[in-house]
């Protein structure tokens, strides 16, 4: 199942900090249901990078490791910007680097919350 999101290039910082919450809540769910929590370094706290790391390591995650290595970087590294008060530019946003990081994770996770 691959999901297709709408981006509006105007408003990049309040969809990041969304679509960062909704990845971070989605990936939490993955590591309750597996009992995986105590591994994680922040706990609940932990960033995306570091709860994607935690699921390779564990082997939740086996396929495409180096790329959702990669994305969950180009996701943590845009929401800490955000996180900080920066203002992310239309047109940075719209490069497709931090849209397309979101779309592998779209499209993989739906089979590893099964």
């Amino acid at each position: 199942m691959s999901q297709t999101r709408k981006w509006d290039i105007d408003n990049p910082n309040d969809q990041i900090r969304g679509a960062n919450k909704d990845l971070h809540t989605r990936l939490m769910g993955i590591v309750t249901r597996r009992n995986l929590n105590p591994q994680l370094p922040k706990g609940d706290s932990s960033s995306i990078s570091e709860i994607v790391e935690m699921l390779i390591t564990n082997g939740v995650i086996t396929t495409e490791e180096g790329k959702l290595r990669e994305s969950a970087e180009v996701i943590t590294t845009m929401g800490d910007r955000v996180d900080r008060g920066e203002l992310i530019t239309p047109v940075e946003f719209g490069n497709g680097t931090y849209t397309t990081a979101i779309g592998w994770f779209d499209n993989i996770l739906p089979d590893i919350e099964r």
